[in-house]
């Protein structure tokens, strides 16, 4: 029997912590497909995103925790130090990185990697930092890294992990065609349940959500700026997800105070993953504007719960409206997607859970496909 390949995973947040977004979902889908193939150890901190450090867990020593061999550091452990000792005593066949711009969970780890053991495969999943919307914000930073990671060829004989083709040409336009050693494989979505649903729907009345961390580039104000120009029917618009930038959230709740009076708003926070599904049947459909996707965890959570979805063209999905899974809107137009949200505002019940039913049944297939997971599976079995 050929012994399993042994995968070193580093990743800046992991379960039990759920506010860091996608890459989490990314990260645990790949290892529960692949655990019968790989071992994966994963490197991560010992806290969520912005929180107090994990509590009943043990921190700067391997231990098993959701099945899966874990150390969780702590931030006065994220070092040079500690890590080189870390790496210097696992036997590994690759590593796995989860950031392009994380100093302590990529940059340095894969430093020290190169360093250490330069015959090891090397794979870095920017994990959507290099579109063009995510660069431009803190852009002087960004960009000086980039230089300098290209000018010393850090990256050289990097194997990249890329979601989409459009996140694959993002690594292209940087690092160059020839140069840069891609595979596309898509994220891994969860399975969502198949047998047929049955939501309340009522003419005129729509409950619609917003189901991401909040920042510039997950686009809540042009949510928000959509509805304002909606004053008729009966709408709640719940707001879902951790606050990334605080500067970003007060102008949002100043945009929110502009909302016609027929708009009603919730602020729900931070909603663990394994809560949502239950969460999200309640609802009718996910407007999210967004100014960039690598691929879209929220986009697969919210169809695999029944809602179709009313998303920017800057996703990978893009074939909803041929599926009767939701609509995919220019942001350049924005009446547009106010038109969208008026359709979904005057479906029946019928006409309604025809085209969750049709969402449903999108998802599944999309997760299903053996195409998928065989790209997977190439990314770290090649």
């Amino acid at each position: 029997m050929q012994q399993k390949k042994h995968i070193l995973v580093f990743i800046d947040w992991f379960l039990p912590a759920y506010k860091a977004g996608g890459q989490i979902p990314s990260v645990l889908n790949i290892i529960k497909l692949l655990s019968n193939e790989i071992d994966f150890s994963v490197i991560t901190s010992n806290s969520d995103e912005g929180d107090a450090p994990f509590e009943n867990l043990s921190f700067n020593k391997w231990t098993t925790n959701f099945g899966i061999r874990i150390i969780y550091i702590s931030p006065e452990n994220q070092n040079y130090s500690f890590l080189n000792h870390l790496i210097d005593n696992e036997i590994f066949d690759a590593a796995y990185f989860n950031s392009f711009f994380s100093f302590k969970f990529t940059t340095l780890p894969l430093y020290i990697v190169k360093r250490n053991r330069p015959c090891s495969k090397i794979i870095l999943a920017p994990r959507g930092m290099l579109g063009k919307e995510a660069l431009a914000i803190k852009p002087l930073k960004k960009q000086t890294f980039i230089w300098l990671a290209r000018f010393f060829n850090f990256y050289k004989n990097i194997h990249w992990h890329a979601s989409s083709e459009l996140e694959s040409n993002e690594i292209k336009a940087i690092f160059g065609k020839k140069t840069a050693n891609i595979k596309t494989a898509i994220d891994i979505s969860i399975l969502p349940r198949i047998e047929n649903i049955e939501k309340e729907k009522e003419v005129n009345s729509l409950k619609i959500f917003y189901l991401s961390r909040i920042t510039d580039k997950k686009n809540l104000l042009g949510s928000i700026e959509i509805l304002q120009k909606i004053t008729s029917g009966t709408i709640q618009f719940d707001i879902i997800g951790p606050v990334g930038n605080e500067e970003y959230w007060n102008e949002c709740k100043k945009a929110l105070e502009k909302l016609p009076k027929n708009i009603k708003t919730s602020y729900l926070g931070s909603i663990p993953n394994y809560q949502l599904p239950e969460i999200l049947k309640s609802y009718h459909t996910f407007l999210f504007p967004t100014l960039n996707e690598n691929y879209g965890h929220v986009i697969a959570e919210s169809l695999a719960a029944a809602c179709p979805v009313i998303v920017s063209e800057r996703t990978p999905w893009q074939d909803l409206e041929q599926y009767n899974a939701g609509w995919v809107v220019s942001l350049e137009n924005q009446q547009l997607f106010v038109e969208k949200i008026k359709i979904m505002l005057t479906l029946n019940k019928i006409e309604y859970n025809r085209m969750a039913n049709s969402a449903l049944s999108y998802i599944h297939q999309k997760v299903t496909q053996s195409s998928i997971i065989q790209d997977n599976k190439a990314i770290f079995l090649e």
